[in-house]
């Protein structure tokens, strides 16, 4: 397949243009922020707010603080202003959140930090040691500030932390340039980058050190966990790496059809196999599911690959079936079939038009891998990321030239009766769905063609009004994925 992507790097890497910050933004030290709300740089470039402070309007505001004697602090753990800004402990008393000034020392399992009585584990200020405090946003969990949701900017070659509602939460993780796909393992955010290849690692816990990992070949598509490991696709090469928790290369494993390359797209673990979507790069390669064998890692090996070419209804012809993205369930292997044809008119990309509906490919390995073809109907065109949540597998659906014929939604099915029962879907208006998360009960899904995420209700099936997460970049902005710690 022709692909815009290497055009555009090409273009990028041959260019070192002056940084031009978008109306609103300032250049602040080779970065574009808003003077307006930057914690960093409020009112004015090197500006910041202090630990209780946020930015307003560009004026440093208190926070979740109270401001006593016109300065920002914690009644909760401030012992000169413990529980109100009159009440003060005595010299040999310490300020316990919730409950006030109590005799030292702490109880429980609090510990002293500055003469307040925390929990370690999950005090904000005090996080996993006295005077590690989280960033605005961010949450004390199991002694380390983590915040809700991980957002992957390709646009400004970052990640970037937001809370539930979206909203910024502590200073963005930069990664070597284009993130694509982001997991979390060992308390850490693993980030691949297409250009230049690499797999960057950002701990966590403050103790451990970022690194970042040269990878050989470009074009890095997906990363799966699978127990204490990372599965990556490495679509260019045609294998899958697996890498340890410190990001250290165990294996890489060759996928069928390395003559004609089998372009690996999704991948998702079932027991210890593992399926990946072969994309294929041409009409007559590809378009597969591949197995791999994980029992031995070091030795992994293929188990051969599923053709779906062969499969009645896995496309419309002349299109192809494309398979892109991978879900499981405890008994089934499920596969988003992009059915996209050549459009003669493009001249700078093949089998993007849609050739009719999407279709899910639905495998069974208790019966030999049987499988099954649902079509995802005229709601569902050019179907990309696949996430099951609870029972019902959501799928994004939509196309950038082809709105017409790939309306931008999130379709659900539920799957938790024998034949797929296709639901209501979600429209999304002018978002280009990108990859799909579920957080704390609630969906997320980014937009390819801005920096905007878009928030869902599974249950009420409604969604919220798009909030720009990631910031403008110099030649595009888009949400490559969104990823929570779990």
């Amino acid at each position: 397949m022709k692909r815009l992507a290497p055009l555009l790097l090409a273009m990028f890497a041959g260019c070192a243009l002056e940084l031009v910050c978008p109306p609103g933004q300032a250049n602040c030290g080779g970065t574009c922020v808003s003077l307006l709300g930057d914690l960093e740089n409020c009112g004015a470039c090197g500006v910041a707010c202090g630990t209780l402070e946020y930015c307003s309007g560009g004026v440093r505001t208190c926070g979740t603080g109270t401001k006593c004697d016109g300065v920002c602090t914690d009644t909760a753990r401030d012992p000169d202003h413990c529980g109100s800004c009159t009440t003060a402990c005595a010299p040999d008393e310490l300020c316990q959140p919730e409950v006030g000034c109590v005799a030292a020392p702490c109880p429980g399992s609090t510990t002293a930090c500055s003469r307040a009585c925390v929990e370690l584990a999950t005090d904000v200020y005090h996080c996993g040691s006295c005077g590690n405090a989280c960033a605005r946003g961010q949450r004390c969990r199991s002694g380390q500030c983590r915040a809700d949701l991980y957002v992957a900017c390709m646009g400004t070659d970052e990640i970037v932390p937001v809370t539930t509602e979206l909203a910024g939460a502590g200073p963005a993780l930069a990664t070597p340039g284009l993130p694509t796909d982001i997991a979390f393992l060992d308390s850490a955010v693993f980030s691949a980058n297409v250009y230049p290849a690499s797999v960057s690692v950002f701990p966590l816990d403050s103790t451990r050190s970022p690194r970042t990992i040269p990878i050989a070949r470009n074009d890095l598509q997906r990363l799966e966990v699978h127990g204490n490991m990372l599965l990556l696709t490495n679509s260019d090469a045609g294998t899958v790496i697996v890498l340890n928790s410190d990001g250290d290369i165990l294996d890489e494993i060759p996928l069928p059809g390395q003559q004609t390359g089998p372009n690996p797209h999704g991948i998702r673990v079932l027991g210890t196999t593992a399926w990946v979507a072969l994309y294929g790069n041409d009409p007559w390669s590809g378009q597969a599911v591949a197995k791999l064998d994980l029992s031995t890692i070091g030795a992994g090996r293929s188990l051969g690959a599923i053709g779906l070419l062969q499969v009645p209804g896995a496309y419309d012809p002349p299109g192809l079936p494309l398979p892109d993205s991978v879900a499981v369930d405890a008994d089934h292997v499920y596969v988003t079939l992009k059915n996209l044809a050549d459009d003669p008119s493009d001249a700078y990309t093949f089998y993007a038009m849609p050739a009719g509906s999407g279709r899910l490919a639905v495998i069974t390995p208790a019966a030999n891998d049987d499988v099954s073809i649902v079509d995802l109907g005229p709601s569902c065109g050019s179907p990309g990321d696949i996430v099951l949540h609870g029972t019902t597998l959501w799928i994004t659906c939509g196309a950038f030239s082809y709105a017409e014929l790939a309306p931008h939604r999130l379709l659900p099915v539920d799957v938790s009766t024998a034949i797929p029962v296709l639901g209501t879907p979600i429209e999304l208006g002018n978002i280009v769905p990108a990859k799909l998360a579920f957080c704390s009960g609630m969906g997320y899904v980014g937009d390819m063609a801005s920096g905007a995420v878009v928030r869902f209700d599974p249950v009420a099936r409604t969604a919220d009004a798009p909030v720009d997460v990631c910031p403008p970049g110099l030649f595009y902005t888009s949400v490559a994925d969104i990823a929570c710690p779990q």
